[in-house]
């Protein structure tokens, strides 16, 4: 397994979109998100979900 790390998923991930979507919901200003901790969300996310057998 090949971990992106945090530049490589900026760069090739819709995490930025993802982020300001969530930012515009929220009325945040999307510079006030933190890249990591949106990451590690998303990550935690991911993993419950696998966890999930039908």
């Amino acid at each position: 397994m090949h971990w992106l790390s945090p530049g490589e998923v900026k760069k090739e991930s819709g995490l930025p979109s993802l982020m300001r979507e969530a930012a515009d919901e929220a009325d945040v200003d999307p510079d006030r998100l933190s890249f990591m901790r949106s990451l590690r969300v998303i990550r935690r996310q991911v993993t419950d979900q696998a966890d999930f057998s039908p």
